[in-house]
């Protein structure tokens, strides 16, 4: 399905967004959402635009190598600043000085509500 759904952005140029890292809630398999795990579908969708969610924490080292090497890997720090400030610096400053900035989201709320947003927004400013 996930293949069918690829196929269709690359038609469409539609820009994949995915979660990758910590999630929200429990039951997540940590070692599942690194997203160095997707490094074959950077390869087989070279025209396919790849949004990757959570700077990819904790593992937005691995990000970080696969934004700068992939010309369709982006990075998305939608959730970092609240899953953790100083990595979401850290990471930015490297970022800054490896990946091309027109790679870097800087921000997203990635919230169904309005008042999430807003604290999320408060939070990556006062940084």
């Amino acid at each position: 399905m996930f293949y069918f759904i690829l196929d269709i952005a690359n038609r469409k140029r539609l820009v994949m967004q995915i979660r990758t890292g910590i999630h929200e809630g429990s039951g997540n398999i940590l070692s599942n959402s690194n997203p160095e795990l997707l490094s074959n579908l950077f390869l087989e969708y070279p025209d396919v635009t790849f949004d990757i969610f959570h700077i990819g924490y904790p593992s937005q080292n691995e990000l970080t190598v696969l934004a700068k090497n992939f010309p369709n890997v982006f990075i998305d720090m939608c959730w970092a600043h609240i899953i953790s400030p100083n990595a979401s610096i850290n990471s930015l400053l490297e970022w800054i000085d490896t990946v091309p900035l027109n790679k870097i989201s800087a921000f997203g709320g990635d919230y169904c509500f309005i008042d999430g947003v807003y604290g999320h927004q408060y939070m990556a400013m006062m940084r």
